[in-house]
């Protein structure tokens, strides 16, 4: 066991200094892109409260401009925004980019931590050490450490969320229950594609008559994301269910042209009419939302067949982008891809995985439901892994029998 235990510390020492020295390389010879993220905390912290600046086509700036007119924006959801905020009192852009990749680093440590904690309860320890290892040391997981997104804070919300629901099947105590409760809240302040996943949970509660329980994980995930929604009333004067970007980003997966795109000519001379409107974000998306939802009405077999391809594009890679074609990127996750689904397969079991199942299913829904781009891929992955770490054991007992009997 302490064998163990100084192994699996050398493990984690060993993905912090990759992490870190991956960090210095980004800030000093990247161009990292802050995104809403950023241009927000940056609005937030120069007195012009939580809002985004739009050039006359509707595209966002990123960069703080003094005179510039700012829109109140809910662009973005503001948990990995008001991370953000503290570390822009920092002058330097290097120090502060580094001071955030470090926490991040720090905060995949702990992810790496709570999978080996879920792999072990799932299945044993061999199988959490290489879970562990996959998330350590494959380079995806390094990168998404050193890139300003939430993608850190995803893996151990949602590590955190499977693990406290598998806990709250042995025990009920109310603070596993108001645990969950808060999990779920946070990550809807972080992103909303879990939204349908914590309905099913929360839905099964129900069903299952377990009415106390679900009403505190209701009541306390309400609760957690009540001070976002009385503020978008309070500026927009109109209940916003997760953020003004939902339409644009359901027009990406539904449009005439191509999955992912942005815009059309009749989206974009329309943008250009509603741009001079403080209520810009709502009226775009209102306009995406309804575009949309004609080009799905007027194009049903396009749409089935957009559907499989963003399907294979979340569970495989998409072919058309240039970015997923280097191979330490293909191969790797082919790999661990075939492990996962040999597990997945093999170990199949509802009542035990169900956690595991719904979480993978209700992803697959919303990526149909909207489009996928390759960091929506890295986000959902963390949860196979504890499957495809399994798989390695299986199939080197397999392989290991089969040489013992030659």
């Amino acid at each position: 066991m302490k064998s163990t235990q100084r192994y699996f510390l050398l493990l984690l020492a060993s993905a912090f200094i990759l992490r870190v020295l991956f960090s210095f390389y980004q800030v000093f010879n990247e161009t990292i892109d802050t995104y809403e993220y950023g241009a927000i905390a940056q609005n937030l912290v120069q007195g012009k409260g939580y809002s985004l600046f739009y050039n006359d086509e509707g595209q966002v700036g990123f960069k703080f401009k003094a005179s510039a007119h700012t829109y109140q924006s809910a662009w973005m959801p503001p948990l990995y925004v008001y991370f953000l905020v503290p570390f822009y009192l920092v002058e330097s852009d290097s120090l502060r980019l580094f001071l955030i990749f470090l926490t991040q680093s720090f905060l995949s440590i702990l992810t790496i931590f709570f999978l080996y904690r879920l792999t072990e309860k799932t299945f044993n320890q061999a199988s959490a050490i290489i879970a562990s290892c996959i998330y350590a040391f494959l380079p995806e997981f390094i990168f998404a450490s050193a890139i300003i997104g939430p993608t850190i804070f995803y893996h151990l919300l949602s590590v955190l969320i499977i693990y406290y629901l598998l806990l709250l099947k042995r025990n009920e105590g109310l603070l596993n229950v108001a645990t969950i409760g808060l999990l779920f809240g946070a990550i809807l302040l972080l992103r909303s594609e879990l939204l349908l996943f914590i309905l099913i949970i929360i839905s099964l509660k129900v069903y299952r008559k377990k009415y106390k329980n679900a009403l505190i994980i209701l009541l306390l995930t309400f609760l957690s994301i009540l001070p976002w929604q009385i503020r978008n009333y309070l500026v927009f004067d109109k209940v916003i269910l997760s953020t003004t970007s939902a339409g644009l980003n359901f027009y990406r997966g539904h449009n005439q042209f191509k999955i992912g795109d942005w815009k059309d000519p009749y989206t974009e001379n329309e943008i250009k009419k509603i741009i001079k409107y403080d209520n810009y974000e709502l009226k775009a998306n209102s306009l995406y939302f309804s575009e949309a939802i004609k080009s799905i009405k007027q194009n049903p077999f396009q749409e089935i067949k957009n559907s499989v391809i963003k399907i294979s594009q979340l569970w495989i890679f998409n072919i058309d982008n240039k970015h997923l074609r280097n191979p330490l990127y293909i191969f790797p996750w082919l790999l661990i891809l075939v492990f996962a689904l040999t597990g997945l397969i093999k170990y199949y079991d509802w009542n035990r995985y169900e956690e595991f199942y719904l979480f993978l299913i209700s992803t697959t829904i919303v990526a149909v439901l909207f489009f996928v781009i390759p960091r929506y891929q890295t986000m959902f992955k963390i949860i196979i892994l504890p499957f495809a770490a399994h798989s390695v054991i299986y199939y080197y007992n397999k392989y290991k029998d089969a040489v013992f009997k030659d």
